[in-house]
């Protein structure tokens, strides 16, 4: 891997979504190097709920055949982050992902994705209340696979806590995933922040969390706990207009906001050197920008060094 940034949640750019069931290896090649061209030097392509079973283990071999073709892909893509299935199917906390595909937590479908990828699956993105979590949890770790808590309707510190103790590690982009009312105190944000023995994952794109709540962040937890993501998605970098993947629309409008048809938050149109730059706007210091874009990210998976 080159020097750069690293990025756990890239659903796609440049109009290649890693979820499309017409995903080739050629334009994963291509995507990877296009990525690397703007600053990021490793990421994790992201699936979400909706591609599962059968996309996503259609995807997995496709990514691992890409990895095997090209050595610069095989140096940027450092493997696959699982966004669901295993998250609440609750509005509000299921987000953009499709309620109906939501399921219990299941060992063996990560099994599967690890024999169809050839072992590219480091991170899984699970709620707190999944049925199954805590042996979940073990499971994973035993296979040196990091668990993250997000879309979680599940917030008290205490259930929190039970599965830092079993081995959760993080949060997926905190503070959203959520419905947009909350209790001013018991909710997940809280305890996330609070908990010291979990890595908090964030979008500091300028669309996801106003820079008042990203102030917040970058005050109240300490560095090596805070971790940038992108959570771009497929038409970052693309021209202003409406896109459909699976029958679901997105729009992304001139100044880089990318909403559904109804106008929720459907990703992210920036690449991670956009998001360092609203960090540094708001103050992180090039030391803190490097931990939380390239350090954190590559312990959080276990690729430090």
């Amino acid at each position: 891997m080159k020097d750069g940034w690293v990025d756990l949640q890239v659903n796609g750019r440049f109009g290649i979504s890693f979820n499309s069931d017409a995903l080739t290896a050629d334009e994963v090649v291509g995507l990877s190097r296009r990525i690397v061209a703007e600053g990021t030097a490793g990421f994790l392509a992201t699936m979400t709920t909706p591609v599962f079973p059968d996309v996503g283990l259609r995807n997995a071999g496709v990514l691992a055949a890409a990895r095997k073709a090209d050595p610069a892909c095989a140096g940027a893509l450092l493997g696959i982050h699982i966004e669901g299935p295993f998250i609440s199917s609750e509005p509000g906390f299921v987000g953009a992902h499709r309620p109906e595909k939501v399921r219990p937590c299941d060992v063996s479908l990560i099994d599967e994705m690890q024999k169809a990828s050839g072992g590219l699956v480091r991170l899984v993105t699970i709620a707190a209340e999944a049925e199954g979590a805590e042996d979940f949890i073990e499971a994973m770790n035993s296979r040196g696979i990091t668990v993250s808590i997000g879309h979680s309707a599940e917030w008290r510190p205490d259930a929190i806590g039970r599965l830092a103790e079993k081995g959760a590690k993080a949060f997926t982009h905190l503070g959203n995933g959520i419905p947009g009312l909350l209790p001013r105190h018991d909710n997940i944000i809280w305890t996330a922040l609070a908990e010291d023995r979990m890595s908090v994952m964030f979008i500091p794109d300028g669309f996801h969390l106003p820079d008042p709540v990203l102030k917040v962040y970058l005050r109240a937890v300490p560095v090596e706990r805070l971790i940038a993501v992108s959570d771009c998605t497929f038409p970052g970098g693309m021209p202003p207009g409406e896109y459909s993947l699976d029958g679901d629309m997105y729009i992304l409008e001139p100044n880089g906001f990318v909403r559904s048809a109804v106008g929720t938050l459907n990703g992210s149109s920036c690449c991670l050197a956009d998001a360092v730059r609203v960090l540094r706007r708001l103050g992180l210091s090039e030391t803190g920008c490097r931990a939380v874009a390239r350090d954190n990210p590559l312990r959080l998976i276990g690729m430090e060094g």
